[in-house]
């Protein structure tokens, strides 16, 4: 399929010419460590949501469910409070640690203007880090909407535990973070684009995520109503398909991307690929991939930046020798490189764009 142009609903136009030049100025920056310096010149505007965990947070970036505004006082509104808002007074109430992951209903008074509810758990070792979405921002001329959660997976198997109480990617609260709330109101307005990468948590967390086997071939397949299985561990395509299922019933028309698992020494190290006991990591990207196919979404190959157990410490991550886990500026330019290629490579069927061939 040959394009010739792509305009958004606002009118802009994505030409045949911005996209040669995307895909050739990717095709320079292919060796290791280049300064991710493209001019993509492609049309601003765009909202693309990151439903990510702790490689993806970012101190004072990462998304709150509420904060209040001048148009919110004296509206009745609700949001789930975490671990992080025990203490805050809001409309008279003041969060208890009873109150964390419960939906509260308050109304804002003007001294309560600034105030968040719903904080997020973030990674301080990405303070001085340029995350892969913030090139993202810088490339694509958009704006990201940091749903990430340090310690999260797709799973709720960390429930009983207060800090990651909400954190889960198939919670209400995860899912009304993706969408640009209207201030006065409880209306969220739908992003452009979703995208979804919570693997790291649940590949390496024993025994929290098993996949199941031949889980879409049922012909009467449902959406699951949780992740927690039978026999009580908890499925990673259960926790996605849920997840899928809640983000379509809040944003009908925003296509979804699944991120695939990346390469990390946590667990059983010493042997690649690296196994949580259950399943290895080539065994996740290809559930990964098997859902994508289900649900007719695309998947960005993280798994592909040529970030290896051999060459990951520290070159791409500085964690530690023993367990890096989280990347560097190095590996963070890597992951971007990869999803510009892949959003880019697939454009013309991730956005609700007019096609002209």
């Amino acid at each position: 399929m040959a394009y010739t142009s792509m305009t958004f609903e606002n009118k802009q136009t994505l030409t045949h010419d911005h996209m040669n030049n995307i895909i050739s100025g990717i095709d320079e920056l292919r060796a290791e460590k280049q300064p991710l310096t493209i001019d993509l010149n492609i049309p601003s505007g765009l909202k693309i949501a990151v439903l990510g965990a702790s490689n993806s947070t970012k101190i004072n970036r990462n998304e709150v469910e509420i904060t209040v505004e001048p148009e919110d006082v004296g509206v009745s509104l609700s949001a789930y409070a975490t671990y992080y808002d025990i203490g805050t007074t809001i409309g008279g109430y003041t969060i208890a640690s009873s109150d964390v992951g419960t939906e509260l209903t308050f109304i804002p008074t003007e001294s309560d203007i600034g105030k968040q509810i719903g904080k997020p758990n973030n990674y301080a070792g990405n303070n001085n880090v340029k995350t892969w979405w913030m090139h993202l921002e810088e490339q694509f001329n958009c704006e990201v909407i940091p749903v990430c959660w340090s310690g999260s997976g797709m799973s709720s198997h960390e429930e009983s535990v207060d800090r990651y109480k909400c954190a889960h990617s198939w919670h209400d609260s995860q899912i009304r973070k993706c969408g640009i709330r209207t201030p006065g109101t409880m209306n969220r307005t739908a992003p452009d684009l979703i995208i979804s990468w919570r693997t790291g948590n649940d590949v390496t967390h024993e025994p929290y995520c098993t996949i199941t086997e031949n889980y879409f071939e049922n012909v009467n397949w449902e959406y699951p109503e949780t992740d927690l299985k039978e026999d009580g561990t908890y499925g990673y395509l259960e926790a996605l398909s849920l997840t899928i299922k809640k983000l379509r019933a809040a944003y009908p028309l925003t296509p979804i991307v699944l991120g695939g698992a990346v390469f990390i020494k946590r667990v059983d190290y010493d042997n690649f690929p690296c196994t949580n006991g259950i399943h290895n990591f080539p065994a996740y990207n290809a559930a990964i991939k098997k859902a994508a196919d289900f649900f007719g979404v695309h998947t960005l190959d993280f798994d592909k930046v040529n970030i290896t157990f051999e060459n990951i410490y520290p070159n791409y991550a500085t964690d530690s020798s023993i367990t890096p886990v989280h990347a560097n500026n190095a590996g963070h330019a890597l992951y971007a490189k990869q999803v510009i290629k892949d959003l880019v490579t697939k454009v013309g069927d991730l956005f609700d764009f007019n096609i002209n061939q």
